[in-house]
């Protein structure tokens, strides 16, 4: 097998949901997240927190340095009156004690949604794990799932392609394939890696608090497939089989196989599994989730960390 060398499994991003059954602890929460915007300059001296509202919610943006958030709170309303009090944490951008000090302020601020009890007793509504390759650019194989109905592909004003997405945006699961490296770049971020694929699965409504995800959450890079471009090419001189991978890349796999009858897309997700990329492991991929979940415990829950930045198989 040829070398495969990947960094660590990440959160990307988690959403923590949990109800407000009190009329007084809604409003009590409402208010104190305009009291925290009002106090930023002490909270946050170098950084800034917002405030935006809609007819139902109301959200506040945490950065402990200008231009880089990593969570937001939202007390809210659903369209069947349910109220809830939402926190978005983004651990990849966090740093320093910084995910300590935000934990801090909504204990003091928030009594009653400390992040320690959020931990055990809210819901996991919304998570984004992600890992890197550092070996195999986007673009150049083709991510596929059984019983899939949606997949597309951004491509931007000068035609370059862009994510590639496999799952609907409404979809309990998700995938996110896209250049890290070409992002780093365009927000001007230094970058040393040549080549850095991201492979994101989005998760919604897991039901499961926090602390359950690594005993219970199940692998989610396993419902997704890739194959490798190169030989898939070569499996084949059907000349609707070379159209078909070229759909493939231009509206991902899903979007491609629903063009052609049921006789052809059993004939060609056939193909696309013989011609499975060896360097798509799940498994080995989803030994980081351990680590990963580290980056969200609450300020005195540690565990051994593996310090590593990538990982070669």
């Amino acid at each position: 097998m040829a070398l495969s060398i990947w960094r660590k499994l990440i959160i990307d991003r988690i959403c923590i949901i949990v109800g407000i059954g009190c009329d007084n602890l809604y409003s009590f929460a409402w208010g104190q997240l305009l009291e925290l915007r009002d106090l930023k300059s002490d909270l946050v001296p170098n950084g800034t927190i917002s405030i935006s509202k809609k007819k139902y919610t109301t959200r506040l943006g945490y950065w402990p340095v200008k231009g880089r958030m990593i969570a937001n709170i939202e007390v809210g309303t659903t369209k069947s009156k349910h109220r809830y009090f939402k926190l978005s944490l983004f651990p990849s951008k966090f740093k320093s004690d910084e995910f300590a000090r935000l934990q801090k302020v909504v204990s003091e601020f928030l009594p009653g949604f400390e992040y320690a009890s959020l931990f055990m007793h809210g819901r996991v509504a919304y998570i984004e794990f992600a890992a890197d390759s550092l070996t195999y650019p986007a673009h150049t194989f083709i991510p596929f799932r059984k019983r899939c109905n949606h997949s597309e592909i951004y491509t931007d004003g000068d035609g370059v392609k862009g994510t590639t997405y496999i799952g609907s945006p409404q979809s309990a699961l998700r995938y996110r394939i896209y250049d890290k490296r070409r992002q780093l770049l365009q927000k001007k971020l230094q970058t040393s890696d040549h080549i850095r694929t991201r492979i994101e699965s989005v998760s919604r409504r897991l039901k499961l608090a926090p602390f359950e995800l690594q005993a219970k959450m199940p692998n989610p890079f396993v419902n997704l497939r890739i194959a490798d471009l190169q030989a898939a090419r070569l499996m084949s001189n059907d000349i609707e089989w070379h159209k078909f991978l070229g759909e493939c890349l231009d509206v991902g796999s899903a979007m491609a196989l629903s063009k052609y009858a049921k006789s052809q897309r059993t004939k060609f997700m056939s193909r696309l599994n013989a011609a499975a990329a060896p360097w798509w492991d799940p498994a080995v991929i989803w030994r980081g989730m351990e680590t990963a979940l580290l980056a969200i415990n609450p300020v005195g829950i540690t565990a051994a960390i593996n310090c590593n930045e990538s990982v070669i198989h």
